[in-house]
């Protein structure tokens, strides 16, 4: 699959993006001295944020190549469309409702009683 230049920019925007708050956290860490990290907004706030965006980083991969890659979205149409028809199906020996497990309970019980 041939992933589009416009994937490649975005992909590489949000990963600069994500990476810069901490990058700053830690050549902040050398300049900042405080005697009680715990209470400071660097040490607290500022490294949670910076952490969190690397979570972000992650996540967007899917949306960018979602949004730009159309082999990509064929991919999770076939695969999504592929589940839904295992879900719907009415497969032999398997029941698709909690009611129909409790009806299925009540009969065993009557008849091994």
């Amino acid at each position: 699959a041939v992933v589009s230049t416009q994937s490649t920019g975005l992909t590489a925007a949000v990963y600069c993006i994500s990476v810069l708050p901490y990058a700053i956290y830690r050549i902040g860490d050398h300049f900042i001295s405080v005697p009680d990290k715990s209470q400071s907004f660097f040490y607290t706030y500022f490294y949670e944020l910076a952490s969190s965006f690397y979570s972000f980083n992650t996540m967007s991969n899917f949306y960018i190549y979602s949004l730009t890659v159309t082999s990509f979205r064929d991919f999770l149409k076939s695969k999504t469309r592929t589940a839904a028809d295992y879900i719907g199906s009415n497969k032999v020996g398997h029941s698709t409702s909690l009611t129909d497990k409790c009806e299925e309970t009540r009969e065993l019980k009557a008849v091994s009683a």
